[in-house]
């Protein structure tokens, strides 16, 4: 299997299985993948505010781990948060740099060429008509479609992720034909939008946010070291004034088909311990400690206590059901499934994990995608700065973005069938 098959062995099993009904050949969704090129274009004003930065620095991070590559027309600005996965202090050398060592055989340049989508930050980038416009505010994202400059303004990063996390998928629907023509079978119909136009306050999901809050989380434990704490952690990086020490609980080592959606790790991780490289990354406010373990049904004992706040983001179901069943003050359950990025939160006396993911996983091989993993760690960011006590239940389906189910909320309910029975621990 040649390098790149492999890396985005988990990208092209969930494109197989959403747009071919598992009836393509996955080497050659890889292949046209990454023979995919796509434009980001910011003007030096969009990428001074924290908020524009993010999102351009997170588009080219969820873009290149699609395997698409990226023309980049930008200023070498200033860095403003130089904390992982970027280890350069120009933007445009960062990101080349970072670029180089994510999917092998990826592509990221600076002469202008063919592409298949154009994505322009700021009021002032000059990228023609039918470029998408990326227009970004703390909290929230607006992709448009010739409608002139959007401006990208903002001192906390929060729209930017959303806006990034947009553009991937957005740039993913770009090179849809050259792969439906790589594989010889048309995608089936009729498929998810992910826009543009796109917009999404993350205010309406998360109200608290807008309340100032001092960003002072304490201690923070992390259920799994796996692709969406990454995403958690990139977001806890960048957002400015926060205090957090998170302790990541996680046993396995970093494989190359991992660097398609693990937001701060490279090829050349793989092999090391996720936590080592975990832990490498802590930065300023946010301290992150490492413990080599799974939780399970007979690990969790050492583990205990827990902290205060709780945030899981293991795929083993059961896992999420042995973290309720220790009962934390508070704990937010992120998960993935294909298309879909899910956030619930816990508090005693609501529903608990066990009331809303119901039915443990066969093991298997996981698909996944940049972006939707990223949704899921982006909410747990939320719902954590947020300090969130109130239950909830939070979709987001990054395929979908365009459309007016691409992110819903609801109010969790109890769980007659719990299969952990809180009910009988839990006052109603």
């Amino acid at each position: 299997m040649s390098a790149h098959h492999e890396a985005l062995a988990r990208t092209t099993l969930l494109l197989n299985q959403e747009w071919f009904a598992g009836r393509a050949e996955e080497r050659a969704i890889a292949d046209a993948l990454v023979a995919g090129t796509v434009r980001l274009a910011a003007d030096a004003e969009a990428l001074s505010s924290r908020a524009g930065q993010a999102a351009f620095v997170t588009a080219f991070m969820l873009t290149a781990r699609l395997g698409v590559g990226i023309e980049l027309a930008a200023p070498n600005v200033p860095v403003i948060d130089l904390v992982a996965p970027l280890r350069l202090p120009g933007l445009l050398d960062a990101l080349l740099e970072l670029g180089a060592n994510l999917i092998p055989g990826g592509r990221v340049r600076l002469a202008a060429g063919e592409v298949q989508e154009c994505f322009a930050f700021g009021e002032g980038t000059v990228a023609g008509d039918a470029a998408v416009t990326v227009g970004v505010s703390d909290f929230a994202a607006d992709l448009a479609r010739g409608a002139g400059g959007a401006r990208c303004e903002g001192e906390l990063p929060f729209g930017g992720f959303v806006a990034g996390a947009a553009v991937a998928a957005i740039a993913l629907r770009a090179v849809q034909p050259r792969v439906e023509q790589a594989v010889g079978i048309t995608a089936r119909a009729p498929a998810p939008w992910p826009g543009p136009p796109v917009h999404v306050s993350l205010v309406d999901l998360f109200p608290e946010l807008a309340g100032g809050r001092s960003f002072d989380l304490g201690d923070v434990d992390a259920v799994s070291g796996g692709a969406i704490t990454n995403a958690l952690l990139f977001c806890l990086l960048r957002i400015p004034g926060l205090n957090v020490r998170v302790r990541v609980i996680e046993e396995q080592d970093v494989e190359l088909s991992n660097v398609n959606r693990y937001a701060l790790l490279r090829a050349s991780d793989a092999g090391r311990r996720k936590i080592d490289e975990l832990v490498g990354s802590a930065a300023g406010g946010v301290k992150i400690d490492g413990v080599a373990s799974l939780y399970t049904k007979d690990s969790r004992a050492v583990l205990l206590p827990l902290a205060e706040r709780v945030v899981v983001g293991v795929d083993d179901v059961q896992a999420r059901w042995w973290v309720q069943e220790d009962d934390p003050a508070w704990l937010a359950v992120a998960a993935t499934g294909n298309n879909l990025a899910q956030l619930t939160i816990h508090v005693p006396g609501g529903p608990c994990a066990g009331c809303l993911h119901t039915t443990p996983l066969p093991p298997a091989t996981t698909p996944t995608i940049s972006f939707v993993s990223f949704f899921a760690g982006l909410l747990q960011a939320c719902a954590l700065a947020a300090e969130s006590s109130t239950p909830r239940n939070v979709h987001v389906y990054p395929f979908a973005l365009g459309g007016p189910a691409g992110v819903m909320s609801f109010k969790p309910t109890r769980n007659p069938d719990c299969p952990i029975a809180c009910s009988s621990r839990w006052s109603p």
